[in-house]
């Protein structure tokens, strides 16, 4: 049986979160759409908030060893906790750097960035499954969720916009 400790799992959330405020801040830099550069701010603010509350939550549970459930015991699924452990929850190793050099287009901005808010998604809904956390910090994360949701149907939104019709 596995384990793995609360640590890691709020280590990877804070990295995600700085991660996205890197990655928007420097897109509302670059955007041309007004509209555009307004939510890429708005979302960069939201990530930092994000951090902040896992920073906090980090300090409230602690160091603790997770069991990771029998159910994380087959091949395909303990691949997949291996990679989270490693920090490689998400479809690409390049750094957030090498992403925004990649960009060629606002679109292309935006469909990234709804793909950095659907791993979030599932990582936190991840964390919720493994980790033990009184009914505050689920509390807290299933809300964090619901903001990551939030800002996807804002993206998607946006979106739509640079999609011919």
């Amino acid at each position: 049986m596995r384990h793995i400790n609360s640590d890691e799992l709020i280590e990877i959330a804070i990295k995600i979160e700085n991660d996205g405020y890197h990655y928007y801040s420097k897109m509302a830099e670059r955007a041309n759409d007004p509209e555009l550069t307004r939510l890429f701010s708005y979302l960069a603010s939201e990530e930092k908030k994000h951090a902040k509350d896992f920073i906090s939550l980090k300090e409230q549970i602690g160091h603790t060893e997770i069991k990771i459930p029998e159910i994380y015991e087959s091949p395909d699924i303990a691949l997949y906790l291996e990679a989270l452990v490693d920090g490689k929850v998400f479809w690409t190793n390049l750094s957030v750097d090498d992403i925004l050099d990649e960009i060629e287009s606002e679109e292309q901005a935006v469909k990234h960035a709804i793909s950095f808010e659907k791993d979030s998604v599932l990582f936190y809904n991840d964390i919720l499954d493994l980790a033990i956390l009184d009914k505050k910090d689920v509390s807290l994360i299933r809300e964090m969720i619901k903001q990551e949701k939030i800002h996807i149907s804002k993206l998607l939104m946006l979106l739509a916009k640079f999609q011919p019709r």
